[in-house]
């Protein structure tokens, strides 16, 4: 089994993309775990430093989660 296996069937119709957290706190949220649905949101996004949440970013699912002390 390959560490990053659950990217292996991506086809070309879907992405995967990393998010980072400084602390728990900013995630507004308690643990995720793998197959969780969520939304991202986009915070001081261009001049007016909107908070936004496209579309493309609701529902997203939660591929893999690692916890780095």
């Amino acid at each position: 089994m390959l560490e990053y296996d659950y990217l292996e069937n991506f086809t070309g119709d879907r992405r995967a993309i990393a998010v980072t957290l400084r602390n728990f706190a900013s995630g507004l949220s308690g643990k995720l775990q793998n197959g969780d649905i969520v939304s991202v949101y986009v915070a001081d996004y261009g001049d007016k430093k909107e908070t936004l949440s496209p579309i493309e970013l609701k529902y997203v699912e939660v591929l893999a989660v690692t916890l780095v002390n």
